[in-house]
């Protein structure tokens, strides 16, 4: 029009839900508009009327662009647009159809859906966007190129569905998923680390007692007079053996707990704790059921048993305190010590830690350990009492 051409196109005129076709002719004192009503017959403009007020009242969000103007200008948008965006209708038109991502401009799947267009193809793809207060939002957008009858794409329709919510979801699934690797790959490291202790303890304790009791076997038949004390000789190193090895399938599973129940066992493994790791343990473990759950009684145990261990070898002090007590419906563990302490932030959860949340998340429970330099360490869980809750993911905070 400043250049005295004509122009025409097309307009949908919401307050009436009429489309028009309205042509402009500059002259030298102004601009002449004639617009026509598209919908002609009455079955045509309730067709119309029919299909407008559907767009209008659709609950995605739908913008129409000229894509023969730079910058592909916005002709149209309707109420999910603007219930979506915080933009009034006033505010959009004649805006880059793409102003909704001027603050996210980096996204591979723009760029493909653009691609789509301009080769004359619908395109879709989930988009980051920007409503007027700048809080980001994910929609899902289907942009589709529309033709005149010509076959030149005249305009571009957007239809976008607000997917925020599904999109925080699968980022929250993606994020379980990788601490479940996590927690997964810590707990091989930590069976690795148990099957290479154990066989060093069958190499260094087993091997070179059965060793010596070779050699006094052997001895005693080269040395008949001999043999009667070589032979309490050999009745005591047996007898080790069979302490070591009773002590050593204790700790890879307490049968006491399937034949005495969780509450003895933990008795037997403080004692044990104080013999072999010169802890000294205050113990409180008043009796639950004899039925309870087996899973959630050695988990409870095993949770005691490596916080013991690492009391022993990280806390500085042989005060230990530890709790195990029926709650409402969880069975609530506390190993706590007065030590040394640590920060956990500045501590990467070692194979340790990570099998203590690992023990309370696969029974539904969870963990906690909470500690600072020179404040002592608090390894707490909470376990499902009778454990038939939902599996979940017990995290080490």
């Amino acid at each position: 029009m400043r250049a005295g051409e004509p122009v025409r196109f097309q307009r949908y005129v919401p307050r009436v839900a009429r489309w028009a076709d309205v042509r402009a002719i500059p002259y030298d004192g102004g601009v002449t508009l004639v617009a026509t009503e598209l919908t002609s017959s009455a079955s045509e403009s309730d067709w119309f009327r029919l299909l407008a007020v559907t767009v209008e009242e659709s609950m995605q969000a739908v913008v129409i662009a000229d894509a023969q103007a730079p910058g592909y200008p916005i002709v149209y948008v309707n109420k999910g647009f603007t219930d979506l965006t915080g933009y009034t209708q006033a505010e959009a038109l004649g805006r880059d159809v793409r102003f909704l991502r001027e603050d996210e401009p980096e996204q591979p799947a723009a760029e493909a859906v653009w691609n789509e267009l301009l080769a004359g193809r619908p395109g879709r793809g989930v988009l980051k966007y920007r409503t007027q207060s700048g809080a980001p939002f994910w929609g899902d957008l289907c942009a589709i190129p529309i033709p005149d009858e010509d076959g030149t794409v005249s305009h571009i329709l957007g239809m976008a569905l607000d997917v925020t919510e599904r999109v925080a979801e699968d980022q929250a699934t993606r994020e379980r998923a990788e601490v479940l690797r996590t927690l997964s790959r810590r707990l091989v490291e930590a069976q690795e680390a148990e099957r290479r202790a154990l066989a060093l303890d069958l190499h260094d304790e087993i091997g070179q007692s059965l060793t010596a009791l070779n050699l006094t076997l052997q001895t005693a038949e080269a040395d008949p007079p001999r043999a009667p004390a070589l032979a309490a000789e050999a009745g005591a190193v047996v007898r080790g053996l069979q302490a070591y090895v009773r002590d050593l399938a204790f700790q890879l599973r307490p049968a006491m707990i399937d034949d005495l129940g969780l509450f003895p066992a933990l008795e037997w493994l403080t004692g044990w704790a104080e013999e072999h790791l010169g802890l000294d343990v205050e113990v409180d473990v008043p009796g639950v059921g004899a039925d309870l759950d087996p899973e959630v009684a050695l988990a409870a145990y095993r949770i005691v048993q490596e916080a013991l261990t690492n009391a022993a070898k990280y806390a500085g002090t042989a005060e230990v305190r530890v709790s195990v007590e029926a709650r409402g419906g969880s069975l609530e563990v506390r190993v706590e010590d007065e030590g040394v302490g640590f920060d956990p932030d500045a501590v990467e959860a070692g194979a340790g830690l990570s099998g203590i949340a690992e023990r309370a998340g696969a029974i539904g429970g969870e963990a906690s350990v909470r500690s600072r330099p020179g404040a002592g360490t608090l390894v707490q869980a909470r376990l499902p009492l009778w454990g038939d809750c939902p599996s979940s993911n017990g995290l080490v905070r």
